[in-house]
This record gives structure tokens, C-alpha cells and sequence, in this order.
């Protein structure tokens, strides 16, 4: 299978004409890997806050509404794996110590 890694660290915009996700499976590749990193972000957020403080940290919040990411446990499925850890480890280890 030939794949390829359309990264957000490489530098795609200098290409005078850069493979889109669509252009690529015509050149023989079946996967696509986008990895994206959050630095970028963060660091904008961070000067955010330095600059307008409660107010950037709302303008967070209400950008977070209704976004899949609103809720870490919600993305996570968190219930559905704490429900598993209920189902599998045995009451007497208790969550806490079947992982050690």
C-alpha cells in the first residue's frame, strides 16, 4: 500500500503547486496521513490571552460550543471505555490497581 504524509511541518504553500488530497490516489497512493500539530494553536491562543485576558478566554468558550472537541471525556468516550473497565477487571483490583 503506498501512503503518504501530508504533514502540517512541511512547508506545502512553497510548492508552486502542491498535490491536493485529491490529486494523490491518481498517483497511486490509497492512504493519506494528515497529522496536524497544535502548537500553532496554542501559541495563538496564549498570546490571546496575554493580550485581552477574560475576554479571549471567553471568545474560547463559545468557539468550543457544539465542536466535537467541546468535551475531552465525550471525544475520548470516556463512558464507553469506563464502562469496559467495569465489565473486565475484576472487583477486587479494583480500576486503580489492575493498571499498575
Amino acid at each position: 500500500m503506498r501512503t503518504s504524509h501530508y504533514s502540517s511541518a512541511f512547508p506545502w504553500q512553497r510548492d508552486p503547486a502542491p498535490s491536493t488530497f485529491r490529486e494523490l490516489p491518481e498517483l497511486g497512493l490509497r492512504f493519506i496521513f494528515v497529522t496536524l500539530s497544535g502548537d500553532p494553536a496554542v501559541w495563538n491562543a496564549i498570546e490571546d490571552l496575554v493580550a485581552r485576558e477574560e475576554a479571549a478566554q471567553w471568545a474560547l468558550e463559545k468557539r468550543k460550543l457544539g465542536h466535537p472537541t467541546e468535551s475531552p471525556h465525550v471525544l475520548a468516550r470516556l463512558p464507553h471505555f469506563q464502562a469496559l473497565e467495569r465489565e473486565q477487571v475484576p472487583p477486587a483490583l479494583g480500576p486503580r490497581r489492575a493498571l499498575r
